[in-house]
């Protein structure tokens, strides 16, 4: 028997103009996290509190002892968001955000920078569709030249695979 996928109730959905929602939780504050074609929206009763798009979220997890989304931002400074929900009925939620951040993604170039560290370049879809390229880092940097180089050659290296050249 096929489950049905949690909706948020109507004043929520009232908030979410004509976003068709593809899933939704319940979090413990009683705010949805709401997952539409183009972002993961916090929304109450009041207003939509939060709306990101999916090429800007870099990756989310969920830890089931603690029934927590943790929601990784491409922007480092944004601190991560924990989104505890109010029960463990989250596998569609899962599977959309899933689903959502994979599909903005066009494709990515991993390398090692010469201090052992990774530049990781993504090209990922907008909202309106264009291309993008983000560059995140894993390690320590060392901020010398040969550093900035290798990954100036990484970012080159993606925008050229699809098309975006400099």
């Amino acid at each position: 028997m096929r489950r049905r996928r949690p909706l948020p109730p109507a004043e929520i959905r009232a908030h979410l103009t004509k976003a068709p929602v593809l899933s939704a939780a319940e979090l413990e504050d009683g705010t949805w996290a709401v997952a539409t074609p183009s972002a993961l929206t916090l929304v109450d009763a009041e207003a939509v509190r939060s709306r990101t798009p999916w090429h800007e979220i870099l990756h989310a997890r969920w830890d089931g002892e603690t029934r927590v989304f943790t929601v990784t931002y491409v922007d480092t400074t944004t601190p991560a968001a924990e989104l505890r929900t109010k029960d463990d009925d989250v596998q569609a939620l899962a599977d959309a955000l899933r689903e959502r951040v994979t599909s903005s993604l066009v494709h990515t170039v991993r390398r090692e920078l010469p201090n052992r560290s990774e530049v990781q370049v993504h090209v990922r879809r907008g909202e309106a569709g264009e291309l993008i390229s983000q560059t995140t880092t894993t390690g320590p940097l060392a901020g010398d030249t040969a550093e900035a180089e290798a990954i100036l050659a990484a970012e080159a290296e993606a925008r050229g695979a699809v098309g975006l050249g400099e």
